[in-house]
């Protein structure tokens, strides 16, 4: 009887103690580098502050865009278009934004991102796209892991 008081008591507690919803995972990276991405750790060197003149743009509300140092290529994806390489600065646009991922920013985003600013390392997929006219590829972090 003893040990059902306990059991019961220990119900209790813990449904009674969650009603905080839980914070959603912070974003993983895959396993292995999707096609036309790169994966790189970086460090964000500038933040650009420019933002979208696009209300609907998570990008109006918060930093898009900045100069990343590469710090090392970990390998490619199948169809990447670009030469990335170590020690060089490059413009990157984050597809999620600089700012921690909030319901305002992207309400159903499962995952969540922590947010990075100057001197951050993180570990990231960047995809390559070229547009038509452009002499160099776009570069968009897809994903990232702060280091």
């Amino acid at each position: 009887m003893k040990h059902l008081s306990l059991v019961a008591l220990a119900l209790c507690l813990s449904a009674c103690g969650s009603s905080k919803q839980a914070e959603p995972p912070l974003a993983k990276l895959p396993a292995q580098i999707p096609p036309s991405h790169c994966r790189i750790i970086g460090t964000i060197v500038s933040i650009d502050p420019t933002r979208s003149t696009n209300p609907q743009d998570p990008c109006s509300k918060a930093p898009c865009k900045a100069k990343v140092k590469i710090t090392r290529v970990l390998g490619y994806g199948s169809g990447f278009s670009a030469t990335l390489a170590e020690g060089k600065e490059v413009e990157m646009t984050f597809a999620f934004t600089l700012a921690p991922t909030t319901k305002d920013l992207f309400p159903n985003l499962v995952a969540r991102y922590k947010g990075l600013k100057e001197g951050d390392s993180f570990q990231a997929d960047v995809q390559s796209s070229l547009k038509l006219g452009d002499d160099k590829p776009s570069l968009t972090v897809m994903a990232y892991e702060v280091q």
